[in-house]
């Protein structure tokens, strides 16, 4: 774990192109053989899953099992027998596999009796509110732990033979609290549908007449270039600065920044002054809006006529928004190229000098990206049909899709991940296909720990700590990169992104520092005059850049979502809006929309498609558990609802770039038994009501309102879905579909043979 991320990626990189391709020193193995290294590879396996528990562990021995006993059947059909040392190792595998058959049965009934202490110990039905709700919060904690441990239990018991061990008592008595936690669910107080709402606007300015047009016509022309990745007008952003200087007191707003300290307690203050008197919290948070506002595209802007370097933002007018950057060209100033990294560096300084040096993402929930993007020439007929050429195309591809999943690894457990890339590999028939996915999966897993790792050192490096008694970085040195191990960690971790300030000073800090590595490959790049080696840099350079997203606050890591969500779906919209034509109609306004999105949408592959659903579901993923703590699934079914729609936009666009005989299999998905169109259709509603353009503003408790209301339309949408691991389970099951099925279409589009020699050799 006290490995450097450099070094860990220079080691990714060696490992891709050696695991693609068969050792020079040696002739591959024939079916069923096993080699030195892959008996390497089996003990290092066995090593890791034997201090799992039972149930975790029986299903990978059981296979290290079956590898071992079809290698030694191999032997003896070639009239020879396994090296003593597989051997050896044979009977340690099968010794450790019957005690662990033996052990299944008492972890099995050790389990049993502490789920029903805990069904036991469950707050009584009360008959007041207050404990109602405390039962079913109980309730909803409780089935979240036990529903996913008693799936694995039995299929523990069932690799092993074991009878249920009490396990259907369990189930049943789940059952029984599901339905009364169902009917403990506040129903709605009314039956009509939603009711539209007033457009989002920008909050009120204390501005009239000519000044308010201005102020308005500003925007609108700066957002219509942002959204068609053009340099905005200094000129016109400092005249919006300054109208906004004169709508609002902003020495005053400045000054409760100081004293608040962080955007979050911004939002508190608001909600907190709304509940006495609405019309003050509305004026109070108008004028912190605007003050974010002004101060962040006065600091771009500034900092554009330095070094003229073209900035933008796609973001809501929500006044609880967020308001994020991004930093989409290199400057310059005089002859120097001043890079995107080092323009985001020297932001977030200036924005945060009056406030102690408060990040912007904590300060005004602004979080600011390099995304300079590198203009790679169209490749030549000659060049598409060079193998070497080919085969850094397939790097590039392979290092978008590991940090997709790096995402969808972020936001589940250990097991979990596990559990979904087994049976996910078990849906790939074809062996080449199934192990390029397999190394996909496993190496986002690798680089996850990596990273969790280096934003652990980096915080502490930044301010030490000590536990238990010792420096904390000795602590993370000494972590076994064990499965053990990893869980130790990710305990670190969680405890550091408790201190928010803490933990996004650490990740800007190695964000930036990546993305230097990241621009100095780029350097490299615009020197090189060989193709092949070109495009070997190019592949490199944009894995290393989805490496480094992952230290952005709520950043894509991929540039498939990037240019599905933002740059077709979000961008389009401000482009047409802003573009000075007069639509006769709000319709044709929405086609104009939807034609330009479709436009940017066409030149999109499968694979980029296939990184926006696999961070989308991971996003999904991170959303349900964020609102698990809710008593009710309400809350949870509204927020998720905008990435299940992503899902399944994905999904259709995937079936639309697929081989022309794959597109079937992949358009017959179902999610949770209905075509993902369909879907998509049904959840509109809530989409709506997360964006508030619709709800109920007569309700007496119209928060209430939209909660009930999601819960009722996600169950006709699901039937069979209560809470948010329900949801979850659906979406995960669908998920595994795609990922098998798209995989074992376009696997080749990211493997190789020739890998060419453009990232160095190393002795193994």
């Amino acid at each position: 774990m006290s490995e450097t991320v450099l070094q860990q990626a220079q080691d990714k990189w060696i490992a891709r192109v050696l695991s693609l391709q068969p050792s020079s020193s040696q002739a591959a193995a024939r079916p069923g053989e096993l080699t030195a290294v892959r008996l390497a590879t089996l003990r290092k396996t066995f090593d890791n899953v034997r201090i799992q528990a039972p149930e975790i562990a029986i299903r990978p021995m059981q296979e290290i099992a079956s590898e071992l006993a079809v290698a030694e059947l191999t032997a003896e059909d070639a009239g020879a027998k396994l090296p003593p040392d597989a051997a050896v190792f044979k009977t340690q595998v099968d010794r450790e596999l019957d005690g662990l058959k033996g052990k299944a049965q008492g972890i099995a009934a050790g389990h049993v009796a502490d789920w029903q202490r805990q069904i036991d110990g469950l707050p009584a039905a009360g008959s007041t509110p207050e404990t109602k709700k405390k039962r079913a919060e109980a309730i909803n904690a409780l089935l979240g732990a036990v529903e996913p441990a008693i799936a694995q239990v039995a299929y523990m018991l069932k690799l092993v033979g074991g009878d249920s061990g009490g396990l259907d008592v369990i189930e049943v008595l789940c059952a029984s609290l599901k339905e009364e936690y169902k009917n403990m669910i506040p129903a709605r107080t009314s039956s009509g549908p939603p009711a539209d709402l007033p457009a989002a606007t920008k909050p009120p300015i204390a501005l009239i007449g000519d000044k308010a047009v201005a102020l308005a016509d500003a925007l609108k022309s700066t957002q219509a270039l942002m959204g068609a990745d053009k340099q905005t007008d200094p000129n016109v952003v400092e005249q919006a600065v300054a109208l906004i200087k004169e709508g609002i007191n902003h020495v005053e707003a400045k000054a409760e920044l100081q004293t608040l300290k962080t955007w979050v307690k911004v939002k508190e203050e608001y909600h907190k002054r709304a509940k006495l008197d609405p019309e003050l919290g509305k004026a109070f948070m108008a004028k912190m809006w605007w003050y974010r506002r002004m101060l962040v595209d006065e600091t771009m802007t500034t900092l554009q006529r330095t070094y003229d370097f073209t900035w933008g933002s796609v973001g809501s007018d929500n006044p609880e928004s967020d308001y994020d950057l991004t930093v989409r060209t290199h400057g310059k100033k005089g002859k120097e190229v001043v890079r995107d990294y080092k323009i985001v560096e020297l932001a977030n300084a200036e924005i945060s000098k009056d406030f102690g040096g408060t990040p912007p993402g904590i300060l005004f929930d602004t979080n600011l990206y390099a995304e300079a993007a590198v203009n790679a020439p169209a490749p030549t007929e000659g060049q598409k049909a060079d193998p070497a050429f080919k085969a850094m195309g397939a790097m590039k591809e392979q290092g978008q899709d590991v940090g997709a999943l790096m995402k969808l690894r972020r936001y589940m457990e250990w097991d979990e991940y596990d559990d979904y890339k087994q049976k996910m590999l078990a849906g790939i028939a074809d062996p080449a296909a199934r192990k390029v996915a397999a190394q996909q999966f496993e190496e986002a897993d690798s680089l996850y720990f990596v990273a969790r790792s280096e934003q652990l050192m980096k915080a502490e490096a930044q301010h030490p700590t000590t536990t238990d008694g010792k420096p904390t970085t000795d602590v993370i040195a000494a972590i076994a990169n064990t499965p053990e191990g990893q869980k130790q960690l990710l305990a670190l971790a969680a405890k550091l992104e408790h201190d928010d300030a803490r933990a996004m000073e650490a990740n800007n800090a190695i964000y930036l520092e990546k993305m230097e590595e990241v621009r100095k490959i780029e350097g490299d790049y615009d020197t090189e005059k060989n193709p092949q080696k070109q495009a070997a840099l190019l592949a490199k350079l944009k894995s290393l850049q989805a490496d480094a997203t992952f230290f952005a606050a709520e950043a894509y890591h991929s540039e498939g979502p990037l240019l599905h969500v933002v740059k077709a779906g979000q961008s389009s919209k401000l482009e047409i809006e802003g573009n000075g034509i007069t639509y006769a109609s709000k319709g044709e306004k929405d086609a104009a929309i939807e034609a330009k999105k479709q436009e940017k949408l066409a030149g999109l592959t499968a694979n980029q498609m296939l990184q926006s659903f696999n961070e989308n579901l991971g996003d999904l993923l991170k959303d349900l558990r964020h609102y698990a703590s809710d008593p009710f699934p309400g809350l949870g079914f509204y927020r998720s609802s905008k990435y299940i729609e992503r899902l399944c936009d994905a999904v259709g666009l995937i079936v639309s770039k697929m081989p022309t005989a794959s597109g079937p299999t992949v358009a017959g998905i179902k999610l949770g038994g209905k075509a993902p169109s369909v879907v998509q259709t049904a959840v509109a509603g809530l989409v709506d009501i997360r964006g508030e353009k619709k709800g109920f503003p007569d309700a007496t408790d119209a928060e209430q309102e939209k909660q009930a209301y999601a819960v009722e339309e996600m169950t006709k949408v699901f039937p069979g879905v209560t809470t948010l691991p329900d949801l979850a389970k659906v979406i995960g099951a669908f998920g595994r579909e795609v990922n098998a099925a798209v995989r074992s279409a376009i696997a080749g589009e990211m493997s190789t043979a020739t890998p060419g020699a453009y990232f160095g050799t190393r002795a193994t």
